[in-house]
């Protein structure tokens, strides 16, 4: 073997080790950074949730066009830890075609804070809601915020308001959770920047289906049937 091919078959043993571990660490980075999952469902929880904030006698996903909406929107907007997760309607009797937007922002070392945001008809906020928060990072958000009621009185304030809130100190002081508070700030000022750009009138319509024949709706009096509230 020559010392020309000795080089070449040198060379193509590196460039092939080099992809590898190139392969390799990409392969890793999606796992340690995966692509936001905006997939959602209409699970007992969540329903309770809508229930608190905007009741109605059932709900559904703002599915069809919508999807590819948020996925455009998160596209040019979102980031790892912070986008839309699902776009959701009231289509009972009560708060009839009121949208709800669930949101995820990013806090305390971007651990997420996921909120569902109620709005009224002028796109001002009508309720919001803390859906859940990674604990692990806003340790301070469950003590200093969620069993004080600190969060309740934030949210209270909220109602009537659109557009920007401010960052975590705008919506409270003197909660030692003020970073926490900024990833629920980023998740509301995220889901007024989404809700803003909803055409309403390119929405499908509102079809209530009976509940086995159509998995994407819920209604509010079948929660116990469903087996009741969940993680």
């Amino acid at each position: 073997m020559t010392t020309a091919t000795k080089n070449t078959v040198k060379s193509v043993i590196v460039l092939s080790l080099i992809s590898v571990i190139c392969v390799g660490l990409l392969a890793m980075a999606n796992g340690i950074f995966p692509k936001p999952d905006t997939s959602a469902k209409l699970d007992t929880k969540t329903v309770a949730l809508l229930n608190e904030i905007c009741y109605s006698e059932s709900y559904d996903i703002a599915y069809g066009t919508y999807d590819e909406f948020v996925t455009s929107f998160n596209d040019k907007n979102g980031t790892n830890y912070k986008y839309i997760n699902a776009l959701y309607r009231a289509t009972g009797d009560t708060n009839h075609g009121r949208l709800i937007v669930e949101a995820v922002g990013n806090g305390y070392q971007n651990g997420t804070v996921t909120v569902l945001v109620a709005y009224n008809i002028d796109k001002t906020i009508m309720a919001v809601e803390l859906k859940s928060y990674d604990k692990a990072k806003n340790n301070y958000m469950g003590g200093n915020l969620v069993s004080s009621g600190a969060l309740d009185a934030v949210f209270e304030n909220l109602k009537g308001s659109s557009g920007n809130v401010g960052s975590g100190k705008d919506l409270m002081v003197g909660t030692g959770a003020t970073n926490s508070l900024n990833g629920v700030a980023n998740a509301i000022n995220f889901a007024n920047k989404f809700i803003e750009s909803v055409d309403e009138s390119a929405l499908p319509p509102i079809v209530v289906q009976p509940l086995e024949s159509a998995p994407i709706v819920r209604y509010a009096k079948d929660i116990e049937l469903l087996g009741g509230q969940h993680e």
